[in-house]
């Protein structure tokens, strides 16, 4: 899936290139110089021309707004002013101007304006239109022309006069504002990663048996001799034997272990299930039966 990005608008502004105005009182004077441009249907007819420098958008600008921003020095007759403004279509020079040779027009490509004159300072008036087809050629940009409304409709309108501060003036030039922004481009949403899990390592800890299993000890019968039974015989006495009251045959190859103790002038043999204790004894030995019976 992909995801659009944040649109961010942005304006850039243009200049004039040139200006100046044309007046029916004075058909062939020359006003390029003049600090102010006049529009009026009082007392004379006087016609505007503005050029404004090439507009040079980025590549893939598309325009959301063109604003035409003129500052109104000086206002009168009327509390609204309306004019026509439409695209001069041929070249022309505002050093040659006058209402004799006044620069041919589009009246077919116009917009009419109301805007209030009520008081001086910055007006703006939209011409989004005109400036699109500036950019994509459907007209030549040879500047903008601005007659009162009844110049061209003949048509019965209140007088006004508007003066606004032209291109030669030290201050507050008129400029057009072009405001626009870029198509956004989609982001594609990020794809999920799958990270492989490891798996887990057994590990062995040893722990301790609940289980502690006695181990049977095993000892090798004592070969040592008493010292004071030296030369001297032992009496075999047999202190407990297995279940059954069976002689045991002291030269049997019995398998079972056998463990053997001293304690003090006695020898104690443990054979499988029988104690026998050898005591010492004089010139015989007897076999004696033991009173108590080890398990």
């Amino acid at each position: 899936m992909l995801f659009p990005t944040q649109v961010v608008a942005e304006s850039q502004d243009f200049t004039l290139s040139q200006d100046t105005y044309a007046n029916l009182a004075y058909p062939d004077k020359v006003n390029a110089s003049q600090q102010v441009i006049i529009i009026s249907n009082k007392n004379t007819t006087r016609l505007g021309y503005i050029q404004f420098e090439d507009i040079n958008l980025p590549e893939g600008a598309i325009v959301d707004r063109g604003i035409l921003k003129l500052y109104f020095k000086d206002v009168g007759y009327a509390d609204v002013a309306r004019f026509t403004i439409g695209p001069i279509s041929a070249n022309w020079d505002e050093t040659t101007i006058t209402w004799n040779n006044k620069p041919d027009v589009n009246t077919s490509q116009t917009q009419n304006n109301e805007v209030s004159i009520t008081e001086i300072g910055w007006k703006e008036i939209t011409i989004t239109n005109l400036v699109n087809q500036w950019r994509d050629g459907t007209i030549d940009n040879f500047g903008l022309f601005m007659y009162p409304i009844d110049y061209l409709q003949a048509v019965a309108e209140p007088p006004f006069a508007i003066t606004f501060m032209s291109r030669d003036s030290a201050d507050n030039n008129a400029k057009l504002q072009i405001d626009y922004h870029f198509e956004p481009t989609p982001t594609p949403e990020p794809t999920a990663t799958a990270t492989p899990t490891p798996e887990p390592t057994l590990t062995l800890t040893p722990t301790e048996s609940s289980i502690n299993p006695t181990s049977r000890p095993t000892s090798q019968p004592t070969n040592t001799e008493p010292e004071d039974l030296n030369d001297e015989s032992l009496e075999l006495t047999k202190e407990s034997t297995s279940s059954t009251d069976e002689n045991i045959d002291e030269t049997s190859n019995s398998r079972d272990t056998m463990i053997g103790v001293v304690i003090g002038a006695s020898v104690v043999l443990v054979v499988g299930t029988g104690i026998f204790i050898y005591q010492k004894k004089k010139n015989n030995m007897k076999k004696e039966k033991s009173d108590e019976k080890k398990e």
